[in-house]
């Protein structure tokens, strides 16, 4: 008698009660792994990417919910998020899906900023970047 009791004065507060909050989704997410911030490296860079909240798949020409590539950004700024990414000589396109790269720099200091767009080249509006400073020197001798 008493648990009946007790479920009738609950009921009542349960109806009541505010809803859940919506759940936050975080921007996707852009990583660069290597090289590592402030690096010495040879004249061969071996690039290794990652990304949270985004699948990285082959470019289709085409935007798919959920899905992008990678772009490297060489010793420039990114073009803005509304703007297709230009086909430039300091910019690369990972258009395979791929999330590693070599890339053959010339001695002395590099920036690489790393940016994820949809399969049509834009920008994924809100993704967080990431940017990685190292020295090329050219043949380095690992210990």
């Amino acid at each position: 008698m008493k648990v009946a009791l007790r479920l009738a004065l609950l009921l009542p507060l349960a109806a009541c009660s505010t809803p859940a909050p919506e759940q936050v989704v975080a921007a996707p997410r852009v990583s660069i792994h290597l090289p590592a911030e402030g690096a010495v490296v040879g004249d061969t860079v071996q690039l290794h990417l990652g990304a949270e909240g985004i699948s990285i798949v082959a470019a289709t020409g085409e935007r798919v919910e959920g899905e992008a590539h990678h772009h490297l950004f060489i010793d420039t700024d990114p073009t803005p998020d509304s703007v297709m990414i230009p086909k430039d000589d300091r910019i690369r396109h990972l258009g395979t899906g791929a999330d590693t790269i070599s890339l053959v720099l010339a001695p002395g200091k590099h920036r690489i900023i790393a940016v994820v767009a949809w399969g049509d080249h834009v920008p994924v509006k809100g993704a967080v970047r990431d940017t990685v400073e190292f020295e090329v020197r050219g043949a380095v001798i690992q210990p």
